[in-house]
């Protein structure tokens, strides 16, 4: 089973639905205007939400920018285009725009670029570190027009940056530090020799790169295949470029390779040649050849192929010299066109647009870069509502604020990732008031999802809530690409202090293709049927608009069968409740075929001390096109469940599952 999210422990309370609250105007908090207070009078009511990032910027901008390169047969940049050649369409429909050529003051956004270090090659790792050190150390500025990542041979990762210093810094330590061997996994069949341990971190690396808006490149210090290194040990794993495609055509990367060895090191050559006798290596002073060395430069030709294929097949880039490569890259990403396009009504509240460009010209291809909003409508107000907000938030967090009147939770549920890069991740959290006495009218929150490799918000939310006086909850699709992030929450006060705050890390790894992979665990209190009513994530019946402009329908994470699950995270339920949990599985490869029945589902509630109060063996349903479900419902005034704490456990049997699979939940149980 793939684990799409590593996370916190969790916890739980009761559930508010600020649809059974009489609206009432908003209590304002003091200090800088919230951002309810920007809000008409008529607007004001018992529950407030606002996105302080206004959905990436798109929702307050007044146009957009699309970034293309545009190329021929050969790869070369095409220049002299004009707007007639050009046709753009935005979340489905044909839009005009301005078009703005190659040139001085045209790149908007600097390129991303990750410096892969292949394992098993010493001499080519010291070469590559070295051109990379040589290049980036004679560069005439501090700041890069690059942003630089890097992903060592020892599965180390370094954030992007500009600064030069920085970087030659990290690229010191990678020339210095000992390169382990990489073996590939037992038991795999000899076409996936290849899959190593390396690789899948390594296209979990790439994988991070797809939130970011400006043109992304892989740059891999390619190995030079030595034929002593894996073709004669089965063991030894092989990871070249060409086994990072798929990661690369997921994000939108160009893969660029720098074969800084040239030939293989029996017969140097490029930047080998000037190294040989620091190897004890001497170049062929004769014509003739022996058979080693014959095969040496066959394989040599056979792996040059792969990599000017693999450069090809991503419009990338090869060279011997990453003087040269580097060169290439900046004639490819400053070459760049941009198509401005206004946004309506629509586009806004769309928030981030699909779009698809195509050409008069058939004898040119293209290749979208990325999407940027231009004139933003924030006022300066908002701006330093969310600014102050966000930096309290931080340094609460940093101090580890406690308040004995309010408790925070977080949760995430997961789901594997069937497709694409950005899984359906529910996020839900809860606020409850444990303090004496009466708690007040209303409660402020605020909620932050961090990158934490870009350093950069991806979601921020502000929650105004005139509630009942013990509890809050809310819920969210975190559309969260492969990264690490760190998820905040902070409830704040009317003069804008923090008063309770809670942290939780994400790691959403890069998807790996599996025969058989399952959801976490997933509980509530309550169901509806209904589910257009009921929380912030995206609903079943609602449609997302696709690259090819067609709307397609979306699936709601949290439904099974005919319940729409409510989230909670405090893990604590009443007496009379109703328990609802679900597990869905999503059988693949040569288990796609199989029917659902062929998979159960063994419920168990268990006491603190391993006594099962309630259980149910059940067979997996077809569950709307999204995998197979098993729900269980119990209702917890049962006379064999007594009050107290309780674990939740389900164990799944069947193909593809090697012994048991079990997922377990603990949660309390109160007395009504």
């Amino acid at each position: 089973m793939a684990s799409w999210a590593a996370l916190g422990t969790a916890q739980n309370v009761d559930v508010l639905n600020p649809a059974e609250q009489k609206p009432q105007p908003l209590q304002q908090p003091g200090g800088l205007p919230s951002v309810a207070d920007q809000a008409s009078a008529s607007e004001a009511g018992a529950y407030r939400e606002m996105d302080l990032l206004r959905r990436d910027g798109f929702a307050g901008a007044q146009a957009a920018s699309v970034m293309v390169r545009v190329f021929d047969k050969k790869g070369e940049t095409a220049e002299g285009l004009e707007s007639s050649d050009f046709e753009l369409t935005v979340n489905g429909t044909r839009r005009s725009f301005r078009l703005h050529p190659p040139g001085p003051g045209t790149v908007r956004v600097p390129p991303i670029v990750l410096l892969i270090f292949p394992p098993n090659q010493p001499l080519v790792h010291h070469l590559g570190a070295q051109q990379a050190i040589r290049y980036f150390s004679e560069l005439p500025t501090e700041q890069l027009s690059w942003k630089v990542g890097t992903f060592d041979a020892d599965k180390k990762f370094t954030p992007f940056t500009d600064s030069r210093t920085q970087l030659l810094a990290t690229l010191q330590a990678i020339d210095q530090a000992k390169e382990p061997f990489e073996f590939t996994q037992p038991g795999l069949p000899q076409g996936q020799r290849w899959a190593s341990g390396w690789l899948m971190l390594a296209n979990e690396a790439i994988g991070v790169m797809e939130r970011y808006p400006g043109p992304k490149v892989v740059l891999a210090m390619n190995p030079a295949a030595d034929w002593s290194f894996g073709e004669n040990d089965p063991m030894i794993a092989q990871d070249g470029p060409e086994t990072l495609i798929g990661a690369a055509a997921q994000v939108g990367a160009h893969i660029y390779v720098d074969d800084a060895s040239g030939p293989t090191v029996i017969v140097p050559g490029g930047d080998a040649s000037a190294q040989s006798s620091r190897w004890g290596v001497k170049p062929s002073s004769t014509l003739q050849m022996d058979p080693a060395q014959v095969a040496a430069l066959n394989n040599y030709a056979y792996r040059s192929s792969q990599m000017m294929q693999s450069a090809a097949n991503t419009q990338g880039g090869f060279a011997n010299s990453l003087n040269e490569l580097a060169g290439q890259i900046h004639r490819n990403l400053d070459g760049n066109y941009w198509l401005d396009f206004d946004l309506n009504a629509a586009d806004r509240d769309i928030g981030f647009p699909s779009v698809a460009v195509k050409l008069a010209r058939p004898d040119l291809r293209v290749a979208i870069e990325g999407v940027v909003p231009i004139g933003l409508e924030s006022t300066a107000a908002a701006a330093g509502v969310a600014d102050k907000l966000a930096q309290l938030l931080t340094a609460a967090t940093a101090a580890r604020a406690h308040s004995p009147d309010f408790r925070l939770f977080l949760r995430a549920d997961s789901f594997p990732l069937r497709g694409g890069t950005s899984p359906d991740l529910p996020l839900s959290g809860a606020v409850q008031w444990t303090g004496k006495g009466a708690a007040p009218d209303a409660v402020h929150v605020i909620v932050t999802v961090e990158d934490a490799t870009f350093s950069k918000l991806v979601l921020e939310r502000d929650f105004a809530v005139k509630w009942s006086g013990r509890h809050f909850t809310w819920e969210h699709d975190g559309h969260l690409g492969p990264g690490k992030y760190l998820w905040r929450a902070g409830v704040y006060d009317q003069e804008d202090r923090m008063l309770a705050v809670s942290e939780r890390s994400l790691i959403v790894p890069f998807p790996h293709e599996t025969d058989f992979a399952a959801s976490s665990l997933v509980m509530g209190p309550g169901c509806e049927t209904n589910s257009t009513t009921s929380g912030l994530l995206r609903r079943g019946d609602q449609l997302r608009h696709g690259e090819n402009g067609m709307d397609t329908p979306t699936i709601d994470p949290m439904r099974a069968e005919s319940c729409r699950v409510h989230l909670d995270a405090t893990d604590r339920f009443r007496s009379t409740d109703t328990l609802r949990a679900f597990v869905r599985i999503y059988p693949a490869g040569r288990l796609v075929n199989r029917p659902p029945e062929d998979w159960t589902a063994a419920y168990a509630l268990r006491t603190q001390d391993g006594r099962v109060e309630q259980q149910n063996d059940l067979r997996f349903t077809l569950d709307s096109g999204s995998g197979y479900v098993a729900l269980v419902q119990w209702p917890l005034d049962a006379a064999s469940i007594q009050p107290g704490d309780h674990t939740l456990e389900v164990v799944i049997r069947g193909p593809g599952i090697h012994g048991d699979l079990k997922l377990k939940r603990q949660f309390s149980v109160v007395a009504q």
